[in-house]
């Protein structure tokens, strides 16, 4: 019983952790985005 308990409460944390790890580089790969567009927008303002 009680391992079983263990066992659920691991696999929940694990879950979370993932979960978390991938909102967190989603986040970080849509900043990235913004950064480059916000650059390109700035350097084509520039060019013109």
């Amino acid at each position: 019983m009680c391992e079983k308990l263990l066992l659920a409460i691991g696999l929940t944390l694990a879950l979370h952790l993932c979960t978390l790890t991938g909102l967190f580089s989603l986040s970080h790969t849509a900043e990235k985005d913004i950064q480059n567009e916000a650059f390109r927008f700035v350097a084509h303002k520039n060019e013109n």
